[in-house]
């Protein structure tokens, strides 16, 4: 696993160098940059994953021909969720997926290399405070409206949006999921996408969200299953909660 993310701080600022310099000489608008880089970091992270299996993907897809415009939803158990997203997405959802930008952590960012992947891929950035793993949230207000507006850009530019509702790491996903919060619901509904539901299981037993477990790998088996849209539409973000918490 160290190799895996050492080669990754080591070939993603390379493979994206190209993507950069077309950006800045004016070869390549916003959009279409931040969508290549995305691919470039999808690329990378599946490339490695084979050169360095340092993990078994078991991955049950969803895959349609012509992909509408969706809110996708993931529970977050570990610091290697993002590898996987990016190491799985083609399997997960198709190679006519559209591209997806995910909301995340502004304090991931002093990470120069995750970075220099979420900034270039656009990826949607919200402050909080650091109070720990299995801890309310505590959201800066300015940066909460500015995801709001920063999400409701991506959407009109033609992304899906990922989301994890649970706002944080889950220290104990053996014991269930963390508090819902409701923001991809009226997310959803303000843009009149539908939600399909993504779950993930077992990265915790290799990069654990408890600092005194941390990086001590127990199992190597990992799955991601993405879920049907459903069928129904939800009527409350309390309905979203009850129905993601079940899912």
């Amino acid at each position: 696993m160290i190799a895996y993310i050492a080669h990754m701080c080591a070939f993603l600022p390379l493979s994206l160098l190209p993507t950069y310099a077309q950006s800045k000489m004016g070869m390549l608008n916003k959009t279409e940059s931040e969508h290549q880089a995305l691919q470039v970091g999808q690329k990378c992270a599946q490339m490695l994953l084979r050169c360095i299996p340092f993990m078994n993907i078991d991955v049950t897809p969803f895959i349609t021909d012509n992909p509408s415009p969706t809110i996708w939803v993931s529970n977050h158990v570990s610091m290697l969720d993002t590898f996987v997203f990016l190491a799985s997405d083609e399997e997960l959802r198709g190679k006519t997926r559209r591209p997806i930008k995910t909301i995340y952590w502004k304090g991931l960012d002093v990470n120069p290399i995750v970075r220099i992947l979420f900034k270039m891929a656009g990826f949607i950035s919200i402050d909080m405070q650091d109070n720990g793993n299995g801890n309310p949230n505590v959201y800066n207000r300015a940066s909460f409206k500015q995801m709001l507006k920063d999400t409701q850009r991506a959407i009109d530019e033609g992304f899906d949006i990922l989301i994890l509702p649970e706002g944080q790491l889950n220290p104990t996903p053996e014991q269930g999921l963390q508090p819902i919060l409701p923001g991809a619901y009226f997310i959803a509904r303000a843009s009149k996408r539908p939600i399909q539901m993504v779950g993930l299981y077992g990265m915790h037993n290799l990069w654990h969200a408890d600092e005194s477990i941390g990086m001590s790998p127990v199992s190597k088996d990992v799955k991601i299953r993405a879920f049907p849209p459903m069928k129904r539409e939800l009527k409350s973000g309390d309905e979203f909660k009850e129905v993601f918490t079940a899912v």
